[in-house]
C-alpha cells in the first residue's frame, strides 16, 4: 500500500488483519493543511482578478487617448501587456485551485 498524499495520521478506519472493500476509508488525515492552502490559492485568485479588473480600467482610459494620441504608444502598450498578464495571472491561479 502506497500513501497518495502526505499528512498527519489522525485514525485508521480499520481493524488490522480485517477485510477492506474496495473504496473504503482506510485512514482520516488532518485536513487543516490542504484547508490553508486552499484559502491561499483562493486569496491568490482574489487578487489576481483584481489586479486584472484595474489593468482592464485603466485600458479602456488609455484606448480613447490613444486614438487622439493624447498618450504615447508605448502607455498603450504597457496598458495592454498589463490586461493580458492580469488575464494570464487569473488562468494561472484558477489551475492552482485544481491541484
Amino acid at each position: 500500500m502506497r500513501a497518495r498524499v502526505q499528512g498527519i495520521l489522525e485514525r485508521r478506519t480499520y481493524q488490522e488483519g480485517g477485510r477492506v472493500s474496495a473504496g473504503q476509508t482506510l485512514f482520516v488525515i488532518d485536513a487543516r493543511p490542504y484547508a490553508a492552502q486552499l484559502q491561499a490559492a483562493e486569496a491568490d485568485l482574489a487578487r489576481a482578478q483584481a489586479q486584472h479588473a484595474q489593468a482592464s480600467r485603466n485600458l479602456e482610459r488609455l484606448k480613447p487617448l490613444a486614438e487622439k494620441q493624447g498618450v504615447t504608444q508605448r502607455d498603450l502598450d504597457d496598458a495592454i501587456a498589463a490586461e493580458e498578464t492580469g488575464a494570464a495571472a487569473i488562468t494561472q491561479a484558477q489551475a492552482r485551485l485544481t491541484e
